[in-house]
């Protein structure tokens, strides 16, 4: 396993927590780094412990147009500087889920990923999304997806009312629980059919239709290992 964490105040906590599960050191490899497609030093913004009464633990935003953190003001933040790294070179096997929670900076992060999705079988991915507000982030996250889809890979929703009231299946019954398929399909088919109608594509009317709240969960598994590897679109639009 692979963990790309740039904040020493929750290297601690992810730290604690390998520390409790005996034998799960020497599984884990750490990053203290940012996932960026160029190299050097970035600046994050991080919500402070002290006077934050919804405090998020492990919530940071990168400096720049398409970083965002939900519910915090430039003055309940800190800031902290770390360099950038490709996913590219630190991981070098399969991977059973790529997940993904960089507040805004999805395309650029999996935009480090180009070898290891053409190279290696990436089974699933989970991306907690950031709707930009910025015309240009917005693009290249429908790229991302539009790209994602045309490698294989089937999207579900699942928005925070439906995670909130989920009620997970006991341990030992995850295994055929199916709960990927109760997920809504992202697009669905009411998103295709009005995408057609207006001459859209269904992805870029998905992210504008299905996508309402500020943040919402994407997951995909890939179902069709024969589709071709096309070279990675660009960031630009």
């Amino acid at each position: 396993m692979v963990v790309v964490e740039p904040v020493p105040a929750w290297l601690e906590i992810l730290t604690l927590g390998v520390a409790l599960n005996p034998g799960f050191a020497g599984r884990l490899k750490i990053a203290r780094n940012v996932v960026y497609p160029e190299p050097g030093n970035f600046t994050l913004h991080v919500p402070k412990p002290v006077g934050n009464t919804h405090m998020h633990l492990g919530m940071t935003s990168m400096h720049g147009s398409a970083g965002m953190i939900k519910g915090y003001s430039p003055q309940q933040t800190y800031t902290h500087v770390a360099s950038a790294i490709k996913l590219d070179d630190v991981v070098h096997s399969d991977v059973c889920l790529l997940k993904a929670d960089v507040e805004g900076y999805e395309p650029q992060a999996l935009h480090t990923a180009q070898r290891l999705f053409a190279k290696r079988r990436v089974f699933a991915v989970q991306l907690e999304m950031t709707k930009s507000k910025d015309p240009q982030q917005t693009c290249a996250s429908v790229k991302m997806l539009e790209h994602l889809d045309a490698l294989g890979y089937q999207f579900k929703l699942a928005d925070h009312s439906t995670v909130d009231a989920t009620t997970l299946p006991p341990i030992g019954e995850w295994v055929g629980a199916r709960g990927f398929d109760r997920l809504t399909d992202f697009p669905s088919s009411d998103t295709r059919e009005r995408a057609a109608r207006l001459g859209h594509t269904p992805m870029s009317m998905a992210y504008k239709q299905q996508f309402r709240s500020f943040s919402t969960n994407l997951f995909a598994h890939r179902v069709n290992w024969t589709a071709p590897v096309v070279p990675w679109p660009t960031l630009g639009c």
